[in-house]
């Protein structure tokens, strides 16, 4: 098989067909099969990528590596995507709060599907299957056309950018890509597909779980909170997030320092003296957060 690195113009390819597939036939697979088009058109996604690499000639076990987790890799994972939940939420909430009714409607066929079907069919479809399908299509076919690149970085940011775009709202675009971003950094440091599946399945896992729970929730209650939510929500709300990302950037320095433990540069413990200044810039963007939640919270306080 010729291994040669793969040239980005195989990344419009797979952009134009990734479209086609979630701009176009999802919709023909929702409405002729419900739910079950879910799966049929995110695994089109996963046939699309594995076709195209084999078609491009590219070594399938580089485009799609997977290789035995170890317990401290996927640990760093899980602290890594709390960490970067928490940041996510700053402008999720400031969107919130200045669009609340787009925001309100970019979750509500998700709400509507997940509120109707019994937990572990939800599970299956909103979580397991866009953490495998998604993760092959995006950080699997399209991250590999950037491996090229002496940098990983325009591999996560561009799959990234495709990853938010295509979830199909301008609304979540940011919030969503700034978990491509993060699922393609745990691709690019491991080599590993697991982690950044992982991550994609909790991180889906966790509205699901809630949906599911607030579905036992009295109507008139779960009106009266949709009507809350397309109102917006206050700007105390919007500090509170604001302080609970304070702790985001220490969550991903110790998720990072355990997805790489034992490797040079990660052998002398969390925080060994040659990081000072790295955790000096931790405290700073720390601070910044919690002096500007506390400044909302208090603005706020006044609305």
């Amino acid at each position: 098989m010729n291994k040669k690195t793969w040239k980005p113009y195989a990344a419009i390819v797979l952009i134009l067909l990734y479209g086609v597939d979630i701009f176009w036939l999802s919709g023909f697979c929702v409405y002729y099969f419900g739910e079950w088009g879910i799966p049929m058109y995110e695994g089109l996604l996963a046939v699309l990528a594995l076709v195209i690499v084999v078609l491009f000639r590219e070594d399938v076990k580089r485009a799609f590596p997977f290789h035995r987790p170890t317990i401290a890799k996927t640990v760093g994972t899980l602290l890594m995507w709390i960490g970067t939940l928490l940041i996510t939420m700053i402008p999720t909430s400031i969107l919130l709060y200045v669009f609340p009714e787009q925001m309100s409607g970019a979750t509500e066929s998700v709400s509507e599907l997940s509120g109707g079907l019994p937990f572990g069919l939800a599970f299956l479809l909103i979580c397991v299957t866009p953490a495998i399908f998604e993760e092959i299509a995006f950080r699997g076919g399209l991250f590999s056309c950037f491996r090229g690149f002496r940098s990983p970085w325009p591999a996560i940011l561009i799959s990234a950018a495709v990853f938010g775009a295509f979830h199909g709202s301008f609304w979540r675009f940011v919030p969503t890509a700034m978990l491509g971003i993060a699922m393609g950094y745990l691709l690019a440091e491991t080599d590993n597909m697991f982690y950044n599946m992982f991550f994609h399945l909790i991180n889906n896992a966790l509205p699901t779980l809630l949906l599911q729970l607030t579905s036992s929730v009295a109507s008139e209650q779960m009106e009266s909170a949709e009507a809350m939510a397309s109102t917006g929500i206050l700007l105390v709300t919007v500090a509170v997030y604001f302080i609970y990302a304070s702790a985001g950037p220490f969550l991903l320095y110790a998720g990072n320092y355990l997805i790489h433990k034992g490797q040079p540069g990660y052998d002398r413990g969390l925080l060994p003296r040659e990081k000072k200044k790295t955790l000096l810039g931790l405290v700073l963007v720390s601070s910044v957060f919690l002096g500007l939640g506390i400044l909302l919270f208090g603005i706020g306080m006044f609305e």
